[in-house]
């Protein structure tokens, strides 16, 4: 999609830093996704609702429709 492809190229300026390889894997296999702009903000604050997201699609479970699933 447009979007992932643009969070690609957002991705692809974090060469180098230290947590490169890490950022690249959890996005790679859909653990995290960019923001809504379709940006990687990596200093964004964390809140529950991201957190339990990430350990969701951690444990593979479905987490797509309407209502909170959390």
């Amino acid at each position: 999609t447009k979007i992932a492809q643009i969070c690609r190229f957002a991705l692809t300026g974090l060469e180098g830093y230290w947590y490169y390889d890490a950022v690249q894997y959890v996005y790679e296999n859909g653990i995290i996704e960019c923001t809504g702009t379709g940006e990687f903000s990596p200093s964004t604050t964390l809140n529950r609702a991201m957190f339990w997201t990430m350990l969701a699609r951690l444990d593979g479970a479905e987490i797509e429709g309407g209502a909170n699933w959390y």
